[in-house]
Formats: C-alpha cells, structure tokens, sequence
C-alpha cells in the first residue's frame, strides 16, 4: 500500500519561521541534531494532527484541510517555554487555549478515520512508550491526541 505521512498544521508568522529556524540551525552547530529546519522541506509549524495514510486518502485530507481553515477564528498564539519531549524533541510549546484544543479535536475527529489503522514506523514499538501514549499510538496513530495534545514547534 503506498501511503503518506502528513500533518495538518498552522505555518505562524514569517517572524517566528525566521527565529525557530535559527535555533534549529544553532542546536545543530553547537551540539548536532537530527534534522535543521528551513523553508523549503522542513517548515516551523503547529501540529493540529499529523499521521499516516492511505494515498488514496490524501484528496480527502486536503478537503477536511480546507474545512477546518475556512471560518476559523483568528488565533493568537502564545510561545512559552522550550522543554524537551519524550527524551528526543526540543519544543517551544504554546500556551493552550479553547479554540487550538477545539480544532486540534475536529481534525482527529474528521482525520483519524481515514488512516485506516495505519501507525508510522517510528511509533511502532510501542513498548517504549507511556500507557497514555501508547493508546494515541494504537487509537490514533500518533503521540499528544485529545486531552494530551501539548500544541508546540517542534526546533529540532
């Protein structure tokens, strides 16, 4: 089956890109990292949902994409502090509120079915993980869903 892993996300302002990926690239020069953020592949962003699915799906994601941005509020979104996440991420998370919790809801809600199942091979060996994460991981296929979403930009 070919399949794809996406996110539904909020790109933020052109400002915070710019900063975030300079910190990407400092963590990078000074200690190493993974992966270096930039503008063209690797885009600073908000996860509302991110999974794994279906090709033949990614039509319907777009649509359900398009949906969730058409009449949203204008968010603000407040960055807070920098914390590192499940022992690997560092993150600049945002300071939750109704409406980021609302929508990060409706996305799973409209998005997890058509992943048909599918878990990304990075989270397969659940064994690793918490209990909580583990159930996102089974009934979601991804880590931080429902009450455990902690909305954030992931640096490195």
């Amino acid at each position: 089956m070919n399949k794809t892993a996406l996110n539904i996300a909020i790109i933020p302002s052109d400002e915070v890109i710019i900063q975030v990926i300079e910190m990407s690239k400092k963590i990078a020069e000074e200690i190493g990292s993974e992966f270096v953020l930039n503008q063209e592949n690797l885009i600073p962003h908000i996860t509302i949902y991110q999974a794994l699915y279906p090709n033949k799906n990614i039509d319907k994601l777009r649509n359900i994409a398009k949906e969730l941005s058409f009449g949203q509020e204008l968010l603000e979104i407040q960055l807070d502090s920098i914390v590192i996440s499940h022992q690997t991420f560092l993150f600049w998370k945002c300071s939750q509120n109704k409406t980021l919790q609302g929508l990060h809801e409706k996305a799973v809600k409209l998005a997890n079915p058509l992943r048909e199942g599918l878990i990304p091979s990075s989270l397969s060996n659940i064994k690793e993980f918490s209990e909580e994460d583990r159930h996102d991981i089974k009934m979601f296929g991804s880590l931080l869903i429902g009450p455990h979403y902690d909305p954030h930009i992931t640096i490195t």
